[in-house]
């Protein structure tokens, strides 16, 4: 037995199951389970994998990688309501208690992916240079893609930021020296290429 003057736990051997486990005695709980299969348990007594660990909606992410010289830690978290769940794989991200996204650190910058069960299975990936990060593309359940929106409604969906002749599609040599662009602007489809554009 592990003893203070306010937190004491026990190292057991389970009787009907012969697992290996610590017991937070002060707070009736079972912390850790080593099964006979080698399986572990964090916050179950019952690990159906190498390691299981039984999460909670919580502030506190299930796993984090901390950095020496930031706030940009590399955190896995998840959320769960009576829609499903999701799981966020960040840096400087995690989900709150509440399931909204959060970070570590309000000034830097922040990147995750998350991968979405409530809203029919969905997969967003996120950036920022500083605070929260927003979605930047989107895959549906459908497989629709979208890139500067969340609901993409057509196999690839791009929503430029701007009204201006720098959101679409871009390409360009690998001298650097020629570009040609695809954009949307008022109604109108720009095909150009370095100054000059046609519609």
């Amino acid at each position: 037995n592990l003893i203070n003057d306010a937190q004491r736990y026990d190292l057991q051997i389970d009787g009907a199951t012969d697992a290996l486990r610590i017991y937070d005695n002060t707070n009736s709980t079972t912390r850790f389970v080593l099964d006979t299969s080698g399986n572990v348990g964090i916050g179950t007594t019952v690990p159906d994998g190498k390691l299981t660990v039984a999460l909670e909606n919580s502030n506190t992410p299930a796993f984090r990688l901390s950095s020496p010289t930031s706030g940009t830690d590399f955190a896995i978290s998840s959320y769960n309501d009576a829609n499903g769940t999701y799981v966020s794989m960040g840096v400087n991200h995690l989900f709150n208690v509440s399931g909204n996204d959060a970070v570590m650190d309000t000034n830097d910058k922040s990147a995750a992916i998350v991968l979405d069960g409530r809203n029919n299975g969905r997969i967003q990936f996120l950036t920022n240079s500083s605070g929260i990060a927003t979605p930047r593309m989107t895959i549906l359940q459908d497989g629709n893609v979208g890139i500067g929106t969340s609901n993409p409604d057509s196999i690839l969906h791009i929503k430029a930021s701007d009204s201006g002749y720098t959101g679409g599609i871009q390409i360009e040599d690998n001298d650097s020296t020629t570009k040609s662009a695809i954009t949307h602007v008022n109604g109108a489809l720009y095909i150009s290429s370095n100054t000059t554009q046609d519609h």
